[in-house]
């Protein structure tokens, strides 16, 4: 069993909002696995807010960015000490470098995520040593440990498409999301246009997990409906109902973590996947999305 530190707990506690005690009984339970004391901490109603399990006290920038033909964008996270050097114009400025640089390279021809640089901070830069390099030296210039984080491509070029970037204060949040039509002239009606960026504000607003519940993780899945099935037996719920109970719950995560399930935020009363409906009636057109990222700085 790993051990309890008062550190441990103290990170379980930023994570979940949960109480000191509570932190501590729950990975003394978990045996000091901390994503299982996170559960455990859920389970029991004890977490102030999931939403912010996944936050790490890092600052930065999550930069969106689409390319002139608009089927195609990148998000880009780099990562920083502190929220004042993220405002800089040297910080801005290396931003930039690796938005360029990706968009310059094979990486940007296909959809892909990758949640580690890996083998990016290695390729070559400008002709002078490599990405790992120019962060380098951007490190000696500006004083604080800057990373290169998270980096997401996706490209629809080859059919009628459009990809919507969207960045929320700044950096702190960042967005792309990608809609493919059967007519290219739907791509400039201002319909269209108006929808694809009330969808990007929306994924920004919700954090959704998927785009439709048949891509949602079967990892995740298993995870919620393992929780579902903890809590209501913690509830002493009958035995017979709990089946039907968990599945109500499943049906609930459904319209809160699927994106065109969820509730449309500027129009309550319907549902992502009707105000699509309605604008592809308005157009004469179809409309289907095809995919979305969301950085949020610091999140796993």
């Amino acid at each position: 069993m790993a051990e309890i530190t008062a550190s441990l707990v103290s990170e379980l506690r930023r994570e979940t909002g949960a109480g000191l005690m509570d932190c501590k009984k729950a990975l003394v339970e978990a045996e000091g696995d901390r994503e299982r004391a996170k559960e455990l901490l859920r389970i029991r109603g004890q977490t102030v807010a999931d939403k912010k399990a996944g936050r790490a006290a890092r600052q930065g920038v999550a930069y969106a960015w689409v390319n002139e033909k608009g089927d195609a964008g990148l998000l880009v996270e780099v990562n920083c000490e502190t929220d004042f050097v993220a405002r800089t114009d040297d910080f801005q400025s290396l931003v930039q470098e690796v938005v360029k640089h990706v968009a310059n390279s094979p990486r940007f021809e296909t959809t892909q995520f990758s949640p580690d640089p890996g083998s990016l901070l290695e390729e070559p830069f400008e002709g002078n040593g490599t990405l790992r390099d120019r962060i380098s030296e951007a490190v000696g210039k500006i004083g604080e440990n800057i990373q290169l984080g998270r980096v997401a491509v996706l490209n629809l070029s080859g059919c009628p498409s459009l990809v919507q970037a969207y960045m929320h204060m700044g950096g702190s949040i960042g967005v792309l999301v990608g809609a493919e039509v059967g007519s290219p002239d739907t791509l400039s009606a201002p319909r269209f246009r108006e929808l694809i960026r009330d969808i990007a504000l929306q994924v920004a607003a919700t954090d959704p997990v998927a785009l439709r519940r048949d891509e949602v993780p079967p990892d995740r899945l298993e995870k919620e409906r393992r929780i579902f099935r903890e809590q209501t037996l913690a509830e002493g719920k009958p035995e017979n109902l709990v089946d039907k109970i968990v599945e109500g719950r499943l049906q609930k995560f459904f319209r809160e973590a699927v994106l065109e399930e969820q509730t449309f935020i500027k129009e309550e009363k319907k549902r992502v996947s009707q105000i699509i409906a309605e604008a592809e009636k308005e157009l004469g057109d179809t409309i289907v999305l095809r995919g979305f990222f969301r950085f949020q700085v610091g999140a796993e």
